[in-house]
């Protein structure tokens, strides 16, 4: 399939005369077999409890995940079904005829509820891994963040020993998908259903956290308003219909709602070390004089809120 920016795997459409599916290769060094059958064994939880998710196929000799040798590398690979219905950025980003935006938010939050409802009762079966969020950004900033950017390490260390300070328990802290926004699940347009894929990176985190990914992957449909306060407003009017659908599945205290800038700052930190990694890699080098990663630094070391989505220009 035709790679986007970030990509981690290699995927193909594979269709025969009785079914399809998508063939995802993993080429990651730092995925493990024992991740993936991880990531494979929560699918399955999650599909289990009734949760609207791309399934794998097993193979005949039982195996959900398998290897192929190449060039004297061994590739491990999961064929998944296809997802029911279509994405988004398929439809030119237009919802259900005559359906409210607000109902497909709603749904948003209501599958991540049924996400995180499900994961109160996961257990990783014996062989199996997955990892801790927090402790893979920790690997990531001693990785490929520079020890001269002095002032920002000690804003993403201010951050992470806040996250650290939270209480962890089977209602606040558990898996999640990890990576929740609208190029990762299909929505069937005849019904408004969300079916999530692309548990490549889930793994155990505070529930908050993906409710604070739902606020960040919303922030495309105010992104050209002008008037931000205006902004700020629509994005406090898709939160609440995130938080409403979230709370029709399971309990949301106000309390974690009042966390959400800091979940959002993490998120912001997390995606900016996730990206020196991925330039690193394929291009070999980063430049940090780059426009996106000079706005993304301008946030962390000024501690703007929000992604700066509600700062003047």
């Amino acid at each position: 399939m035709p790679a986007h920016n970030g990509c981690v795997n290699t995927v193909f459409h594979m269709r025969s005369t009785t079914a399809e599916g998508y063939v995802r290769v993993t080429t990651r060094q730092d995925r493990t077999m024992a991740d993936l059958l991880g990531e494979i064994n929560f699918i399955r939880h999650l599909d289990a409890k009734g949760v609207s998710v791309a399934t794998p196929y097993t193979s005949k000799d039982g195996q959900t995940v398998s290897m192929v040798e190449h060039m004297e590398q061994v590739f491990c690979y999961v064929i998944f079904r296809v997802a029911i219905g279509e994405q988004l950025s398929h439809r030119g980003y237009k919802y259900m005829e005559g359906v409210p935006l607000s109902k497909h938010h709603y749904n948003c939050g209501r599958i991540l509820g049924q996400v995180h409802k499900a994961s109160e009762t996961y257990v990783l079966t014996d062989g199996h891994k997955r990892h801790h969020i927090l402790d893979y950004v920790k690997v990531l900033m001693e990785t490929y963040l520079p020890y001269d950017m002095i002032i920002v390490r000690e804003k993403i260390n201010t951050c992470m020993n806040q996250l650290e300070a939270l209480k962890k328990n089977p209602k606040s802290y558990g898996m999640i998908h990890g990576d929740f926004g609208d190029g990762n699940y299909n929505i069937d347009y005849s019904n408004g259903q969300i079916t999530l894929f692309d548990f490549d990176d889930c793994g155990y985190c505070w529930y908050m956290h993906e409710i604070a990914s739902a606020w960040s992957a919303s922030r495309g449909w105010v992104m050209y308003e002008q008037d931000l306060e205006q902004r700020k407003v629509l994005m406090d009017n898709i939160f609440a219909s995130i938080v409403e659908g979230y709370r029709s599945v399971r309990p949301l205290e106000d309390t974690s709602i009042e966390q959400l800038p800091l979940y959002l700052k993490f998120i912001e930190i997390e995606w900016f070390l996730d990206e020196l990694r991925y330039r690193s890699l394929t291009e070999g080098t980063i430049d940090f004089e780059d426009q996106e990663l000079q706005e993304i630094i301008h946030c962390i070391e000024n501690d703007i809120l929000y992604f700066g989505l509600f700062e003047e220009d």
